[in-house]
């Protein structure tokens, strides 16, 4: 789960958080600080299944698993290793789903998810094409797309890969509503697309007002 932010959006708009795993404490502490906006039951441990970390029998029946595998390993920006422990964690990701089996799962990753690895000057298949064919082997209609958060009034050039399965429906759809519903989002939050920075935190200037 992270820090909960995908949590957090999805409990603004009505849903139900249930519950959250996370391996790495500073993570687990932040999704605790917002327990009066989530009311979820937040797990410090591992999600790989294979360490017997969960009880497999006390899995919450959910519609909706929303799920941010570690995206170290697959970053442009970093040192991108395949090799990276991390990166099975988006097997157990699937896993999860399997076991669930919600409506609807929701799934998050960097630019660089859609970059196969190269070996011996070939480069590989993307770990986003792999991911994809699992979940339609478990009975999934998936949708990915790179999402530029700075459209949606992030002052930052952050591109997202985001893949939507659904069990019945369309996942596009998920696209599709996101890009109608733009406009009328940020003009109801007083923002424009490709904010700058400046104009982010300019309320912050101390012709606004100081607070001792």
């Amino acid at each position: 789960s992270g820090f909960g932010v995908l949590d957090l959006g999805f409990a603004f708009n009505g849903y139900n958080v249930l519950e959250a795993y996370d391996h790495w404490r500073p993570a687990f502490d932040n999704h605790n600080k917002n327990k009066s906006l989530l009311k979820a039951t937040a797990y410090q441990r591992s999600l790989a299944l294979s360490d017997n970390e969960i009880a497999l029998e006390s899995l919450p029946k959910a519609d909706v698993v929303l799920g941010g595998p570690p995206c170290q390993g697959f970053s442009l920006a970093g040192r991108r290793n395949e090799n990276d422990e991390r990166n099975k964690l988006v097997d157990s990701y699937v896993d999860f789903i399997s076991l669930i089996k919600p409506k609807i799962l929701f799934f998050e990753n960097v630019n660089g998810f859609t970059i196969g690895f190269k070996k011996m000057g070939k480069r590989g298949e993307p770990y986003s094409d792999n991911v994809s064919k699992k979940l339609e082997d478990l009975g999934y209609k998936v949708h990915f797309d790179i999402v530029d958060f700075s459209e949606f009034g992030i002052p930052q050039r952050r591109k997202r890969f985001i893949l939507v399965g659904v069990l019945e429906g369309k996942p596009e759809a998920f696209f599709e509503k996101i890009v109608e519903a733009k406009v009328g989002f940020l003009k109801s939050k007083g923002l424009k697309e490709n904010i700058t920075l400046g104009e982010a935190i300019s309320d912050l200037e101390s012709k606004h007002g100081k607070v001792n």
